[in-house]
């Protein structure tokens, strides 16, 4: 059975991706009504308070109306959003998956060494094949550049990476440059990690990632080779592919890193803390 939880399906987390909603959206963007501007903004409140809410909680199913009133459980271990974060899920939330996954019998430390040890990635992770990190101001900030594939481009962006707290994890992009076989880049790339200790030797993970994807309008190759339809300037199966390929293939490698490590770490301690043993034993002969 596996352990992936995919909640980027749940209707009422990414409603706004509905063709019913996105033109409710731009009529909003569009009017000079106060009211209809205020019924965006409240919406927009709610897909956040959503979103925060999904980390460690079901959704109460919610009736949809005109001006939608989303009942969410409290949920006291999902942190809040950054502002600077809020504003970035605020522009686009279409874009979005939240995958979660059990890591078995390791600790938070394991899960933190090896999610903050960028510069191996590309060892674990599939289609990942440089990251170097340029600035590390403090143990819970890093600026890291990473060069990898993208469905079927070649992309380098930046991230600022801040550890919040050991359970989680936040990042977002600084700037990013597509290399080869499209036009533009990455608007918006950003995401975090929530790791929760179950209490029993595994740590819940989830992952949640929000981009606003490159511009692909006009690019014959990407028609030809990877037969995605492109419309808008937008390649519309982006989020399948994120949902579906993307972030279980990623999980699930680093489920298999952060396991292996916490096995190491535990025949390492055992090892020392038998040789301090033997070493105690001969001295007191």
């Amino acid at each position: 059975m596996s352990s992936l939880i995919n909640h980027s399906h749940h209707p009422h987390l990414f409603e706004a991706d509905s063709p019913k909603a996105m033109q409710h959206f731009h009529r909003c963007k569009t009017t000079s009504s106060p009211a209809l501007f205020q019924s965006t903004a409240s919406n927009q409140a709610q897909l956040i308070d959503i979103v925060e809410s999904t980390i460690d909680s079901k959704l109460i199913p919610v009736t949809t109306t005109e001006k939608p009133q989303a009942v969410v459980p409290s949920c006291s271990t999902a942190p809040s959003f950054s502002e600077e974060w809020r504003h970035f899920i605020e522009c686009d939330l279409v874009n979005a998956t939240s995958q979660s996954i059990i890591f078995e019998n390791v600790t938070l430390k394991d899960c933190l060494d090896i999610i903050t040890d960028f510069e191996r990635y590309p060892e674990f992770l599939d289609g990942y094949f440089v990251a170097n990190v340029h600035r590390k101001e403090t143990k819970q900030d890093y600026t890291v550049t990473f060069k990898s594939s993208f469905m079927f481009s070649t992309v380098e962006y930046t991230l600022q990476v801040k550890v919040i707290s050991p359970e989680h994890i936040q990042f977002n992009s600084s700037s990013s440059n597509c290399l080869i076989n499209c036009e533009s880049s990455f608007k918006k790339h950003g995401g975090q990690w929530i790791l929760k200790d179950l209490k029993n030797g595994n740590i819940q993970a989830t992952y949640f990632v929000n981009m606003e994807y490159p511009s692909l309008a006009g690019s014959s190759l990407c028609q030809q080779q990877s037969g995605i339809h492109v419309k808008a300037g937008v390649c519309s199966n982006m989020k399948e592919w994120l949902g579906k390929k993307y972030v279980p293939s990623l999980l699930e490698s680093f489920k298999k890193r952060i396991e292996e490590y916490g096995i190491r770490r535990k025949t390492q301690f055992g090892y020392n803390s038998e040789l301090k043993r033997h070493l105690s034993n001969q001295l007191c002969l």
